[in-house]
């Protein structure tokens, strides 16, 4: 298996898949680049390490809110290392002469530089825990002055959704998202499949703990998500889901091709649910998982691509605001401290005109002229303010969907006339 078969088996394997493409972006293929770009927060806080950008304020924001339960942690080796240490640490008590005596006292003195940088790394490791453990997504931070950052921040973005169980996905007791549900529906009509949901519910819900059928699903999974790549995909970058082809045996009025796995899960007893629906669960899983796997591919291609230059573009680009936005301050300031003595000089200079013009008025008095005319007032300058149905009571045609088992391929004309008076004929079509 390549990588991509890897790490979709990966995904597959976990309790729940931390993130996958919005519908949204899945079905709009100008929208990948965005998403192939987005990382999650621990990926974030180590870029944000290595461009020395913690201190712009977007960033203090994110890693700066309460501190939430069970964070993403960054593993710590410190107690492996200094075991290791203590294991190589010379023992004096075994050194023989002088000269071994000097190779200890270097030995001790590269120990605890050894030391002294595990202590330092513990520390890093000590302080991204704890940034970890206190981020949040930001209300109102995704805007044109932060360069939409929130978009491509998995944990908070509308490109993903998170936390995903991807078999209740499959059975439908989980909804990935209203589109997806809604692309679904459109694949079922355009294949004249129509199932009433609440009749089949009960049997899904029967099956979310069956190990076999999980098994089976995931399987199929790998196989339709492994290669989404054509050749000229290759060529020019773009993603056709190629796989999808591939792994779909069925054409023409086929609905579903019953693989050696799917046969076997049809003759395998469980109680509470009869062949027939067994047959329905089938064809209905297989659609969603249709869909479903073109959110695999591309979120494999993400993690495989590591492609983090749109986030780090953007960390850069806040970090030169923030550094001119400190610059204009700083001017500001300075202007402000500048037209303040400005001001005093002005005022000053009034002053002294003031008493010059005093004298003179004085003087005139004395010399008999004109009545004392008070002085007007000289204006203060003032500072400027800134402001489906799966038929239940239908006639059966069992000869025709017992053929269909025998095949291996069961078509749609012969599907919209199952019925569970069928069950004998399809089992011994199995057998």
């Amino acid at each position: 298996m390549d990588d991509l078969g890897n790490i979709v088996q990966a995904l597959l394997e976990m309790k729940v898949i931390l993130f996958l493409p919005s519908s949204f972006i899945v079905s709009d293929p100008t929208k990948f680049k965005d998403y192939f770009g987005s990382i999650d927060s621990k990926t974030l806080l180590y870029l944000v390490k290595e461009l020395n950008v913690g201190d712009i304020e977007p960033i203090q924001k994110i890693f700066g809110g309460p501190v939430i339960n069970n964070p993403p942690q960054i593993p710590n080796a410190t107690n492996q290392l200094m075991n290791n240490l203590d294991v190589i640490k010379p023992d004096l008590s075994n050194m023989k002469d002088y000269h071994y005596y000097n190779q200890f006292l270097q030995m001790n003195n590269d120990m605890e530089k050894l030391n002294s940088n595990i202590q330092r790394v513990k520390n890093e490791i000590e302080v991204a825990n704890t940034q970890l453990s206190q981020f949040k997504c930001v209300d109102g931070l995704d805007n044109m002055e932060n360069d939409f950052i929130s978009n491509f921040i998995l944990d908070c973005s509308k490109f993903s959704v998170r936390n995903i169980d991807w078999f209740k996905v499959i059975l439908k007791i989980d909804l990935l998202d209203d589109q997806f549900e809604n692309e679904v529906v459109k694949r079922l009509t355009e294949l004249n499949i129509n199932f009433d949901y609440n009749v089949l519910k009960p049997y899904l819900d029967l099956l979310q703990n069956n190990t076999e059928l999980k098994k089976m699903f995931e399987m199929r999974l790998i196989d339709c998500s492994k290669d989404p790549y054509s050749f000229w995909d290759n060529l020019s970058g773009s993603v056709s889901f190629e796989s999808l082809s591939e792994c779909n045996l069925c054409h023409n009025d086929c609905i579903l091709y019953l693989n050696d796995s799917y046969k076997s899960f049809l003759m395998t007893d469980i109680q509470g649910i009869d062949v027939t629906n067994k047959l329905k669960v089938l064809v209905f899983c297989e659609h969603r998982l249709f869909q479903f796997s073109k959110h695999l591919s591309l979120e494999a291609i993400r993690i495989k691509g590591k492609k983090y230059t749109k986030v780090k573009n953007i960390l850069k680009s806040l970090d030169k605001k923030s550094h001119n936005k400190v610059f204009m301050k700083n001017k500001a300031e300075e202007k402000n401290i500048e037209n303040q003595k400005k001001l005093k000089d002005l005022e000053l200079q009034q002053q002294q005109l003031q008493g010059k013009m005093g004298n003179l008025v004085g003087n005139r008095d004395m010399e008999g002229g004109a009545a004392n005319i008070d002085p007007q007032p000289v204006q203060q300058p003032v500072q400027q303010q800134q402001q489906n149905y799966v038929y239940d009571e239908v006639i059966p045609k069992c000869d025709g969907i017992a053929n269909d088992i025998k095949n291996g391929r069961i078509k749609q004309k012969n599907f919209m006339y199952l019925s569970n008076r069928c069950n004998d004929q399809i089992n011994n079509s199995l057998k």
